[in-house]
C-alpha cells in the first residue's frame, strides 16, 4: 500500500492498522546524539487515549512503545532510521462479524474495497487508530524542535458539536451532552485551535510548496479532519481589506509583529514569525449505533447497526494529532 510515507527531510513510514496485532512508525532524519526523554514521550503519547468522561471509547489498549531498532538508550545515531512499536491487545475482531459485507455509512469500507478488493476489519489502515504511530513521531520531533529551536505547539477545544468550550476546558454542559450521546449511540464533532510558537521567519516557499499549503496536507491526512483555516480564515470572506489587511507594527529578531495576526503567522505561504495559528474541523464519529441504510458488495440495500467501542466525540482527544502533525510539517521546512 503506498502513502504509508510522510516528510522528506525528516521522514516517517507507519504500519498496521486498527485490528493487527502490532503497529510501528520508522523515523528517518533526525540528526545522531539527540536523546529522547521516554517518560515525556510516552506522556505525549498518553494524551492520545480516550477518557470514559468524554465518551470515549471503552477500547483502552496500553499504547506502551518498545524499541524495536535503531536508537543506543533512546540516543539518536547518525543516518540511522529508528523503529518503534505498538501491540494491539483488545482488538473485538468479532464485533464486526455481522456487517463484514456492508458498507458503513461515513466510513471508508466502500472507497478501500474499490481500491484494494477487500473490507478491512475495524477499517484497517483507514481507521483512528493509526494516529497513534504519528503520535509517536509527533511526541520525538516535538521535543527535538523544543530543545533546539524553542518551537512548541499546543490545541486547544473550540467547540463540541454546538457548544462552545470555556477557554479550551470542555464544559459540565458538554459532558452531559455526550453522555446523552452515547446513550443514544450517536455522535458528533467539533472545532480544534492550534498553536505553533517560536516557528523563525522564511519557512516555506512562494507558489506551490506554501508553508500553510503544506500543513493543510498534513492535517487533511488525518481521517477525522474535514476542514482547515488559517487566522481569520473564512471569516475574511465577508470582511474587507481595511480588516484583513493586519497592520504592521514592527520587526524584532527578524519577526513580523502585526496588530491582530489575522494571517496565522504565514503571508505569500512563507511564515512570518509570528505564531502559526490554524482551526480545524473534526466531523462526528462514523461509528454509531443507531440503524441507518447502507448497501452491501452486491448493492443490495440493507439495513446496518454498528456494535463495537466507539467514541462519542473524536474532538476530545485528536489535539495531540494534530500538534503531531504540524511538528513534523515544521521539521521539514527548517533547517534542523
Amino acid at each position: 500500500m503506498s502513502g504509508s510515507t510522510f516528510g522528506n527531510k525528516i521522514k516517517i513510514t507507519t504500519e498496521g492498522g486498527s485490528h493487527d496485532a502490532k503497529m510501528s512508525v520508522t523515523i528517518e532524519g533526525l540528526p545522531g546524539g539527540f536523546t529522547i526523554n521516554g517518560k515525556e514521550l510516552q506522556n505525549f503519547i498518553n494524551r492520545r487515549k480516550p477518557l470514559d468522561i468524554y465518551g470515549g471509547t471503552p477500547r483502552h489498549e496500553k499504547d506502551s512503545f518498545t524499541v524495536i531498532s535503531g536508537l543506543n538508550n533512546l540516543t539518536t545515531i547518525e543516518n540511522t532510521p529508528f523503529t518503534i512499536e505498538f501491540e494491539n491487545k483488545s482488538t473485538h475482531s468479532k464485533d464486526y462479524d455481522s456487517i463484514k459485507n456492508l458498507y458503513r455509512p461515513g466510513h471508508a469500507d466502500f472507497t478501500y474495497d474499490m481500491k484494494y478488493g477487500e473490507i478491512p476489519v475495524g477499517g484497517g489502515r483507514a481507521s483512528g487508530r493509526e494516529t497513534l504511530t504519528r503520535v509517536a513521531a509527533g511526541g520525538i520531533v516535538a521535543q527535538y524542535l523544543k530543545a533546539k529551536f524553542g518551537i512548541t505547539c499546543e490545541s486547544k477545544i473550540v467547540s463540541i458539536g454546538h457548544l462552545p468550550t470555556s477557554d479550551g476546558k470542555i464544559t459540565d454542559e458538554q459532558i452531559e451532552y455526550l453522555k446523552e450521546l452515547r446513550e443514544e449511540g450517536n455522535s458528533t464533532g467539533g472545532i480544534i485551535k492550534c498553536t505553533v510558537k517560536n516557528v523563525p521567519s522564511g519557512l516555506g516557499e512562494p507558489v506551490f510548496n506554501k508553508l500553510d499549503a503544506a500543513l493543510s496536507f498534513a492535517v487533511m491526512s488525518i481521517g477525522a479532519v474535514k476542514g482547515i483555516s488559517f487566522g481569520m480564515g473564512f471569516d475574511m470572506a465577508h470582511s474587507t481589506g481595511t480588516v484583513t489587511n493586519d497592520e504592521f507594527l514592527g520587526i524584532k529578531d527578524r519577526r513580523l509583529i502585526t496588530r491582530h495576526n489575522l494571517s496565522g503567522g504565514i503571508l505569500g505561504g512563507i511564515s512570518t514569525g509570528e505564531d502559526i495559528v490554524f482551526t480545524v474541523a473534526v466531523k462526528p464519529t462514523p461509528s454509531i449505533s443507531i440503524p441507518q441504510h447502507t448497501v452491501d458488495r452486491d448493492g443490495n440495500l440493507k439495513e446496518i447497526t454498528i456494535k463495537g467501542r466507539h467514541d462519542s466525540c473524536i474532538a476530545t482527544r485528536i489535539g495531540v494529532v494534530i500538534e503531531s502533525m504540524a511538528l513534523l510539517t515544521i521539521a521539514d521546512y527548517i533547517d534542523i
